[in-house]
């Protein structure tokens, strides 16, 4: 994977805020494996042994990364962990036109399918959430249950200050689209569109979620319960004084949750 130009400052304030590092992975350390999913190829981690658990990370992030506290502790637990990376970032190489939550989800979809995992129990933190609840609903026969963190249905979600500086960030290096950074950008201010996530699409999800959020997370805590409300099955977790990166900055407190969540029959 090329080194990505690094963004602005204010970018990458903004970036590092949401858990996303676009930092370059370094060469030689690679524990996992690759599959072609889709006309490309895709990096993951396959670690453990027992009931198999998806976790899918934040823009910008890798699987091993985003979950380092929660790896082990569910292998301890006897899951078996699924993390890929998405196209673009972490060790997976990115492809040519813009990133979609859409054909991130369907790449996600067809790497169960090559794996031959019929069906997980899903984590996902940020944009690796928004893809979990969107794989529920489009494919409910690979989803038992879900644990995001940090997610929006659109990117009224994000505070509108934080909108503007994407925005500026988006209009000032234009001249690069095809850089990770450009295309998350992208990516944040317009989607997730109505047709990838809306209330009336989480109200077909029939399977229990572990909404997640911190009580000074990224996206505001109002449009969290709205999110929250829509759910047919879903319970709520508000993490005391914790910004966006839940699974990062808290362990000690989100992992008996998560673990909790998961061993319900």
């Amino acid at each position: 994977m090329n080194r990505p130009r690094l963004p602005s400052n204010l970018l990458l304030r903004l970036l590092l805020s949401a858990g996303a590092l676009l930092l370059p992975v370094a060469v030689g350390a690679e524990p996992g494996q690759w599959a072609k999913v889709n006309g490309h190829r895709m990096y993951y981690l396959r670690a453990g042994s027992g009931s198999p658990v998806l976790l899918l990370h934040g823009g910008g992030d890798s699987g091993e990364h985003a979950f380092a506290n929660q790896i082990g502790a569910l292998i301890d637990a006897g899951h078996e962990v699924i993390a890929p990376d998405q196209v673009g970032q972490g060790r997976t190489p990115g492809v040519p036109g813009p990133l979609s939550y859409g054909a991130m989800m369907q790449d996600t979809a067809a790497l169960l399918r090559r794996l031959r995992i019929d069906s997980v129990d899903l984590v996902g933190f940020s944009d690796g959430g928004i893809l979990g609840l969107m794989l529920a609903i489009r494919y409910p026969e690979l989803v038992n249950r879900l644990v995001v963190s940090g997610v929006n249905i659109s990117p009224a979600g994000l505070p509108q200050d934080h909108l503007e500086a994407l925005q500026a960030e988006s209009d000032a290096a234009a001249e690069a689209p095809e850089e990770t950074g450009a295309k998350l950008r992208e990516l944040w201010l317009h989607a997730p569109t109505e047709q990838d996530l809306s209330p009336a699409l989480l109200a077909t999800i029939r399977q229990p979620v572990l909404l997640m959020a911190g009580d000074h997370d990224l996206i505001r805590l109002d449009h969290t319960i709205d999110v929250y409300r829509a759910l047919p099955n879903a319970q709520l977790f508000v993490v005391p004084d914790t910004g966006h990166g839940t699974f990062d900055s808290r362990p000690n407190l989100v992992n008996p949750v998560l673990l909790g969540f998961l061993a319900r029959a």
